[in-house]
């Protein structure tokens, strides 16, 4: 039973779009998503990220290659801040995002000037807010590169932005070897809380359950957060979000 939903928003034609036995999709050329200039301000359907204010701006930063652990110790909570990675960065151990009591605040934004691996899961920790909406985690990624998943991941939260330009080569021509958000090949089924916003996709997960109890390889749900408490960098583009759950 190989069955999908799917919400393209697009300004120009979608191309390559096609869905095997194996259940493997790719989703490429999406028009609409946010294009670079020297500027570095991405400016989309949904709205502008100004890159180099976020950088500018950032609380964290650090040059050169970054690992999980540049983060893991500003997760309980964020606290608002801009962290800038300015390389890519290998996550390698599960991290949480954890509410904020309080004052505090729940939100942040990773910016990574490069690839961002994912080897392990990323999640929000179930616990109720205090006592105010700022208090909710919610975590954006921002990446100028490209996402790759390890296969044994399997569960992901975040806004991920996406900005690379993956499928595409020097000379204009389609790559199909390279995509900007690649889930890895895995019968492990992924689920993604919040949303991804790319040029391309390469969705690889075969898992489709039971007979009794189906289930998508990729199941990307949008939580509401980025529009509940939008992290530092995302309020343009979460004022044209939906409230929905």
């Amino acid at each position: 039973e190989y069955n999908a939903t799917y919400l393209i928003l697009t300004n120009g034609s979608v191309s390559g779009f096609f869905v095997t036995e194996s259940a493997t999709t790719i989703i490429e050329d999406l028009g609409g998503v946010p294009a670079d200039n020297s500027s570095q301000v991405f400016r989309g359907d949904l709205g502008s990220i100004y890159v180099n204010e976020l950088i500018d701006q950032a609380d964290y930063t650090q040059s050169g290659s970054c690992v999980d652990s540049f983060i893991s110790g500003y997760t309980n909570p964020l606290g608002g801040n801009i962290f800038y990675c300015n390389g890519d960065m290998t996550i390698s151990n599960n991290l949480t995002f954890y509410n904020g009591t309080g004052s505090d605040i729940g939100s942040g934004t990773i910016v990574v000037d490069g690839d961002l691996y994912l080897n392990d899961n990323l999640n929000y920790f179930n616990s109720t807010i205090d006592q105010h909406i700022n208090n909710l985690a919610s975590v954006a990624w921002i990446v100028t590169g490209r996402v790759i998943l390890d296969p044994a991941v399997t569960d992901l939260v975040g806004a991920f932005i996406v900005l690379g330009d993956a499928d595409f080569t020097d000379n204009g021509f389609y790559d199909d070897t390279v995509f900007d958000f690649d889930t890895g090949s895995s019968t492990l089924p992924l689920t993604l809380h919040g949303l991804v916003m790319a040029r391309s996709f390469n969705f690889q997960r075969t898992s489709v359950g039971t007979t009794t109890d189906p289930e998508p390889g990729e199941d990307i749900r949008y939580d509401g957060r980025v529009f509940a408490n939008p992290p530092p960098g995302l309020e343009d583009f979460a004022s044209l979000l939906p409230e929905f759950n």
